[in-house]
C-alpha cells in the first residue's frame, strides 16, 4: 500500500495527470461543439472521474510542495507558486459545490425576487406545494439517464427511477396497445386554440380551472365514463355552443352532461372543446427534427415500497424552464418536474426600462441595456442602476449581468451569479501565483536564474519587457460607375476630411472608408477602385452599388436563403423583390434571442452577415459621414448629412443638410467639364464648419495625417519580407558556422542582426502608431494579436542574442511566417471599433500578457525544431561540437518556456478576472478558456519532464516544445475559427485549413523520426 501511495504522489503520476487532464479538457471542447454544453459537462467537467483526477492532482501538488521543504531549500518562490494552484483548485471547488447561478426574467414596470437555476433538478411536490424530493441531475444525449430519487408520501416510501433522456423532445399521441382512455382537449384563448391531452387519472390546470379524468378529488370539471357514455360534471354553470348552428344551451351545475365532441363549452371566460376521445392511447415523446427546440424530456417510473409501479410517465423541461406534471399516487396528488428550480433572493430587482438599439437596414438588434432599481428593504436601499456589458450589478454576493431580452422587447433577461466565497479564494490564488512567478524569475536560487547564469550575463531587456505591458438623396446613374473617372487628387482631398467614427474616435475619411468596405466585403479593392472611391460611389449613386457583388457570405445555408451561391452577394439579394421583406429577419431574431454561448455556427454567421448588410446600408445612407460638429456641444456626437438637425440654428441646419449633395453635384459637374472648383469649395466649407465649431479636434491634424501615412505605408505587411530575408540569410550563415567552425563570418552576422533590430524598431514604431491612432492597445482582434505576437517573438530572440545569435535568426524567420499569416485574406488589418466586451482596461493587461507568451513559446518551438535539425546533421566528426550547441540552445529553450508559460498562466487567469467583470463569472468552461488551461497543463508537463525518468534527454525536451505549440495554435486559431463559444468577438469567417499546414506537419513528423534515429545512434553511443 505504501508503494502505491508513494507512486500516486510521484512526479511520474503528476506528469500523467497533467497529460490526461489536458486531453480530457480538449476532448470536452469537441464534445461541446458537436453535442452541446450539457454533454461536455456530463461526460467530462462534472463527471466523478474528472473530480477524482483533480482530487489526486490536489493531493499530489500539496505533498510535493511540502517535499521541497522551502524553509531549508529557500525555494519559497516555487512553494508560493504551487500553493497558489492549491488555492485556485479550492476556489473552483467552492464555486462548484457552494456557488450557483441562473436566469432572471423581468417585465418592464415589474419587479422580481426570484430566478431560475442554471442547474437542472428532478423535483417532487405534494398537494400543498411542499417539496418532498429534490435531486440535481445532468442529463444529455450521450450520457446515462438513470437516477433514483426516494421520497415519502402518506407515511409510505416511494422511489422515482429515471431511465431515458429525449433531447429536442416533441409530444405525440401513441395509439398502440397498452394505453388507457384519453381525451384531446382544445382551449380557446384570445382567439387562438391550444391543444392538450388528458389521460385517465390525470388533472389539467388551465387558466385557473382544473379538469380531472377520474380524479380522486373533485375538480372544476370532472370527466367520467358511465355505462360506456362519456360524461362530465361541472361545479359551475356551463354554456353549450353548437358552432355549426349557432345554438346556445345552458347546462346545470352539478348535473351529469353527455360529452359532445368538437363542440364548444364555456364557463364565464373559460372556453374549451372536447376534440377527440381515444379508448386506448397514451401520450408519448420523441426527438424532433427541429434542433432549435431545446426542450428535453425524461422518462420515469414511480415505484412503491412493494416494488410495484404506481406511475410510468415522463416530464419535460430544460435549464431555465420547468413544466410540472400532475399525478395521483396512493390517492394523493403530486407534481413531478424536470428542469430549473426557483431560487428566492433576499431583495428584488425592478425593471424600469429596457433599451434596445437597432440597425436601420434590417432593424436587427445592435445593443441593449436595462435600467433597473435595486430594492432591499432590510438594508433600506432603493438604488437606480444600468446593467449592460462590462457593467455588472453587485449586491450581497449576487451579480447580475445583461444576457438577453423578451421577444416583444418589453422585458429583460439577466444572468445571476452567486459565488462570493469561491471568487475570493480564487482571486487570492491568482495573487499568490503572480507573486510566485515574479520571484521564480528573479530569485537568486530559482531554476531560471541558474539557467541564466549558464547562458547570459544580463537580463535587463527581459526585465524591461516583463514590466512593460502593465440611401442618400442624389441624382441616379444606376448603370454606371462614375467615381472611377474622378481624378486621384480629388479622391485624396476627400481622404483627409475629418470624420467621427462610430466609437467616437476622430479619423480621416480614408480610414473610415477602409474600415467600412472591409467590414462588409473583406477586401479593400473592387474592379481597380480603392476604398475611398467605393464609399464615395456608394453615397453618390447607390442604385449602381446595390447590384454589385460586395457583401461577403460564406455559409452555404445562407447562400441558399438569399438565392446567391457566390462568395459575395448583392445588397438587393437580401430583400424580396416584390414585398421588400428582409430575407434574414426571422433568422436574425432567433439568433439574438439565444444566449451567446448557446449560439451555433449558423447563428453566428447570420449575425455576422446581418451586420455586413447593415454596414452596407448605413454606408449608402451616409451614416458614417459624421463630419458636422454640433455648435457649443463638445460632447455631442457629430452629425451626418441625414441629421439630426435639432441642435443647429436654421442657417447651420440648412448647410448641414445640403452641402454634401452640393459637393456630389460639383463632382458630377467636374466629370463633365473637368473643373472641380465647386466641389473643392463645398469640401472647404465643411472643413471651415469643423474649425468653427470644433477647433480642438481639427487642431489635431498631425494625428490624422499620421493615420493616412500609416494606411499608405502598410508597415506590417512590408515587415514580412524584411524579417524573412534577413533571418533566413542569418540562419544559413550560423548553420555553416556550426558545421564548419573555420567560417565564422562574424561581421555578416552582426550586420544582419542590426538589420533585424532595425526591423524590430520599425515594428515597435508601427505598434506605437497604431496605438496612438486607435486610442487603445493594438491587440483587440486577431490581426492585432498576430502582429503583437510577432513583436514579442522578435523580442525574445533579441533577449538571447548576446549568448547565442541563432535565437535571433530563428525568431526572425518565425516572425516572418507570423506576419504572413496576419495578412491572409481572413484577417482584418484595419483599425476598428472595440466591441462592448473589449471596452475595458483588462484588454491591455490580459491580451498583452497572453499574446506575449505566444511569442516566447513560439521561439521555443522553433529553437526545438532547429535542435532536431542539428541532431540530424550530427556525425562522429562533429558530435562534440553539435552536442555543445544543442545543449546550449536547449538551456535557452527551457528559459523561454519558463517565461512563456508564466506569462500564459498569468494572462489566462487575469482573463478570468476580466470575465468576472464582464459576465459575472470568472470561469465557465468556454472553449477558449479551456484550451488556454490545456496549454498551461501541456507546458507544465514539458517543464517537469526533467523529473520523470525516460523523459530527461534533450531530444524529448526539444520535440515536446514543437508538439506543445500545437496547443497554442488550437487556442488561438482553432477555437476562434472552428469551435463555438463566448469568444465569438475574436473570430471571423470559418477558415479553411491552409494546405501549408499539412506540409508542415509532414515535415515535422519526418524530422522528428530522423532526429530520433540519429540521437539514439550518435548522442547516446
Amino acid at each position: 500500500m505504501k508503494k502505491i501511495i508513494n507512486y500516486l504522489l510521484s512526479m511520474e503520476v503528476a506528469g500523467i495527470l497533467m497529460v490526461v487532464s489536458a486531453f480530457a479538457m480538449g476532448l470536452a471542447t469537441f464534445i461541446e461543439n458537436d453535442f452541446g454544453t450539457i454533454a461536455a459537462k456530463a461526460l467530462v467537467y462534472n463527471s466523478i472521474w474528472f473530480e477524482i483526477i483533480i482530487g489526486i492532482v490536489f493531493i499530489n501538488l500539496l505533498v510535493n510542495s511540502i517535499k521541497i521543504q522551502p524553509w531549508k531549500s529557500k525555494q519559497w518562490s516555487v512553494f508560493v507558486f504551487h500553493v497558489s494552484f492549491l488555492l485556485i483548485i479550492i476556489g473552483a471547488g467552492l464555486t462548484r459545490y457552494v456557488g450557483y447561478e441562473g436566469t432572471m426574467s423581468i417585465r418592464e414596470g415589474k419587479d422580481s425576487n426570484t430566478f431560475l437555476s442554471e442547474h437542472t433538478y428532478i423535483m417532487v411536490k405534494n398537494d400543498a406545494g411542499e417539496t418532498i424530493a429534490r435531486k440535481k441531475v445532468l442529463f444529455s444525449s450521450v450520457s446515462s439517464a438513470e437516477v433514483n430519487i426516494d421520497f415519502e408520501l402518506n407515511g409510505k416510501d416511494f422511489t422515482i427511477n429515471t431511465y431515458d433522456f429525449v433531447p429536442s423532445a416533441m409530444e405525440f399521441i401513441d395509439k398502440s396497445e397498452g394505453g388507457g382512455p384519453m381525451f384531446e382537449i382544445t382551449l380557446r384563448k384570445n382567439g387562438q386554440f391550444q391543444n392538450y391531452s388528458l389521460a385517465k387519472g390525470e388533472i389539467l390546470k388551465l387558466e385557473g380551472k382544473t379538469i380531472g379524468f377520474y380524479s380522486p378529488k373533485e375538480q372544476d370539471i370532472n370527466i367520467e365514463i358511465n355505462e360506456g357514455e362519456l360524461q362530465f360534471i361541472a361545479n359551475d354553470s356551463v354554456v353549450f355552443f353548437d358552432m355549426m348552428t349557432g345554438k346556445k344551451e345552458p347546462l346545470y351545475t352539478g348535473a351529469r352532461h353527455t360529452i359532445t365532441l368538437e363542440k364548444l363549452y364555456t364557463i364565464g371566460d373559460f372556453s374549451w372543446v372536447f376534440s377527440k376521445y381515444h379508448p386506448q392511447a397514451r401520450l408519448g415523446v420523441t426527438s424532433s427534427n427541429n434542433k432549435q427546440n431545446s426542450l428535453n424530456a425524461i422518462h420515469f417510473d414511480i415505484i412503491d415500497e412493494n416494488k410495484e409501479v404506481e406511475v410510468s410517465s415522463y416530464t419535460m423541461g430544460m435549464a431555465g424552464f420547468s413544466a410540472p406534471s400532475d399525478y395521483v399516487v396512493d390517492g394523493s396528488n403530486i407534481t413531478v418536474s424536470y428542469g430549473s428550480d426557483l431560487i428566492e433572493l433576499p431583495f428584488s430587482i425592478k425593471l424600469v426600462d429596457f433599451h434596445l438599439e437597432r440597425y436601420p437596414a434590417s432593424n436587427s438588434p445592435s445593443s441593449y441595456s436595462s435600467d433597473v432599481v435595486l430594492i432591499d428593504p432590510s438594508q433600506n436601499i432603493e438604488m437606480d442602476y444600468k446593467i449592460f456589458m462590462n457593467n455588472v450589478l453587485d449586491h450581497r454576493g449576487y451579480r447580475f449581468f445583461q444576457s438577453s431580452y423578451d421577444q416583444d422587447e418589453g422585458g429583460t433577461v439577466l444572468s445571476v451569479n452567486h459565488d462570493f466565497a469561491g471568487m475570493i479564494v480564487t482571486y487570492l490564488g491568482y495573487a499568490l501565483m503572480i507573486l510566485g512567478m515574479f520571484f521564480a524569475l528573479f530569485a537568486r536560487n530559482s531554476r531560471f536564474k541558474l539557467l541564466m547564469r549558464k547562458t547570459m550575463t544580463t537580463s535587463a531587456i527581459l526585465l524591461f519587457f516583463l514590466l512593460g505591458p502593465i440611401f442618400a438623396e442624389a441624382q441616379n446613374n444606376g448603370t454606371k460607375c462614375i467615381v472611377k473617372d474622378i481624378p486621384a487628387e480629388q479622391i485624396d482631398e476627400l481622404g483627409t476630411l475629418l470624420v467621427q467614427g462610430h466609437s467616437g474616435r476622430f479619423q480621416p475619411f480614408n480610414s473610415i472608408s477602409s474600415q467600412v468596405v472591409r467590414k462588409f466585403s473583406r477586401k479593400v479593392t473592387f474592379n481597380g477602385l480603392n476604398t475611398d472611391q467605393i464609399l464615395l460611389g456608394m453615397m453618390m449613386n447607390p442604385d449602381y452599388w446595390v447590384k454589385q457583388d460586395l457583401i461577403k457570405v460564406l455559409n452555404d445555408k445562407l447562400k441558399g436563403i438569399i438565392g446567391n451561391d457566390a462568395s459575395r452577394a448583392r445588397f438587393v439579394d437580401f430583400f424580396e423583390p416584390t414585398t421588400g421583406g428582409y430575407k434574414l429577419a426571422k433568422y436574425v431574431d432567433a439568433a439574438y434571442q439565444k444566449k451567446p454561448a448557446a449560439r451555433g455556427t449558423f447563428d453566428k454567421d447570420v449575425i455576422t452577415v446581418d451586420e455586413r448588410v447593415n454596414v452596407f446600408y448605413m454606408a449608402m445612407q451616409m451614416d458614417y459621414l459624421k463630419v458636422f460638429p454640433v455648435p457649443n456641444q463638445a460632447n455631442t456626437t457629430w452629425s451626418s448629412p441625414k441629421g439630426p438637425f435639432q441642435n443647429y440654428q436654421a442657417e447651420d441646419s440648412n448647410f448641414v443638410a445640403s452641402v454634401t449633395n452640393y459637393y456630389f453635384q460639383g463632382l458630377r459637374a467636374g466629370l463633365e467639364s473637368g473643373n472641380y472648383d465647386d466641389a473643392n469649395l463645398m469640401l472647404q466649407g465643411i472643413r471651415k464648419f469643423q474649425e468653427k465649431f470644433s477647433p480642438t479636434q481639427v487642431a489635431d491634424i498631425e494625428k490624422m495625417n499620421l493615420e493616412i501615412k500609416y494606411n499608405k505605408v502598410n508597415i506590417f505587411d512590408r515587415l514580412f519580407a524584411t524579417y524573412g530575408i534577413f533571418g533566413f540569410i542569418m540562419l544559413v550563415i550560423l548553420f555553416i558556422r556550426v558545421l564548419n567552425p573555420k567560417y565564422q563570418m562574424k561581421w555578416p552576422v552582426h550586420i544582419l542582426a542590426i538589420l533585424v533590430l532595425l526591423s524590430f524598431v520599425a515594428h515597435t514604431f508601427g505598434l506605437g502608431m497604431r496605438w496612438y491612432i486607435a486610442g487603445h492597445a493594438p491587440w483587440s482582434n486577431g490581426y492585432e494579436a498576430m502582429i503583437f505576437i510577432g513583436w514579442a517573438t522578435i523580442l525574445s530572440g533579441l533577449v538571447f542574442y548576446k549568448n547565442n545569435p541563432i535565437a535571433l535568426a530563428a525568431t526572425a524567420v518565425l516572425t516572418a511566417l507570423i506576419m504572413y499569416v496576419a495578412h491572409l485574406s481572413w484577417m482584418n488589418p484595419e483599425i476598428t471599433n472595440l466591441v462592448p466586451v473589449l471596452k475595458s482596461y483588462w484588454l491591455t493587461i490580459h491580451v498583452a500578457i497572453i499574446t506575449a507568451s505566444y511569442g516566447f513559446l513560439a521561439m521555443g518551438m522553433f529553437m526545438g525544431f532547429l535542435n532536431l535539425i542539428f541532431l540530424i546533421l550530427m556525425n562522429k566528426e562533429n558530435r562534440t561540437r553539435i552536442q555543445d550547441k544543442v545543449n546550449e540552445i536547449s538551456k535557452i529553450n527551457e528559459m523561454t518556456l519558463i517565461v512563456g508559460v508564466y506569462l500564459l498562466t498569468i494572462g489566462t487567469f487575469l482573463g478570468g478576472i476580466w470575465a468576472n467583470e464582464s459576465w459575472g463569472r470568472y470561469w465557465g468552461w468556454d472553449p477558449k478558456e479551456t484550451w488556454a488551461m490545456v496549454s498551461i497543463l501541456v507546458y507544465a508537463f514539458i517543464l517537469h519532464m526533467k523529473y520523470i525518468p525516460g523523459l530527461k534527454g534533450v531530444y524529448a525536451l526539444n520535440l515536446m516544445t514543437i508538439v506543445g505549440y500545437f496547443s497554442i495554435l488550437m487556442t488561438f486559431f482553432g477555437v476562434n475559427y472552428y469551435l463555438s463559444g463566448l469568444h465569438s468577438y475574436a473570430s471571423g469567417d470559418p477558415m479553411p485549413i491552409p494546405s501549408f499546414v499539412y506540409y508542415a506537419l509532414g515535415v515535422i513528423f519526418v524530422v522528428s523520426i530522423w532526429a530520433y534515429v540519429k540521437y539514439k545512434k550518435q548522442w547516446i553511443e
